[in-house]
């Protein structure tokens, strides 16, 4: 499941860690603990434009130079999606968000 991006790597060791422990079908196991990533690239978008929205002095400071405040706003977005956004996805949205509000 992790390997077809059904879920990510940290909810791939939590139902490894149930497995362990109770056993059951992996797919039950994602489905009761609501383990799904997050795909749909429109909810990840409007997560994406909101933080930027948002934070407005993190942005600036971002396109001003400082490049480590790329990993915060990552940050920012698995804490907003509960860590399910695909963070291939979310990256590519945050770049092109950070960049349109470069211009």
């Amino acid at each position: 499941m992790v390997t077809d991006k059904t879920i990510g790597a940290s909810a791939g060791k939590t139902v490894l860690t149930e497995l362990f422990k109770n056993g059951g079908d992996p797919a039950q196991i994602v489905k009761e603990k609501n383990l799904l990533q997050m795909t749909d690239m429109n909810a990840i978008q409007e997560i994406v434009t909101k933080i930027i929205n948002d934070n407005p002095k993190e942005v600036d400071d971002y396109n001003g130079g400082k490049e480590t405040l790329f990993q915060w706003f990552m940050g920012q977005v698995a804490r907003a999606t509960k860590g399910k956004a695909d963070p291939n996805v979310a990256k590519e949205l945050m770049v092109k968000g950070l960049e349109e509000r470069k211009k």
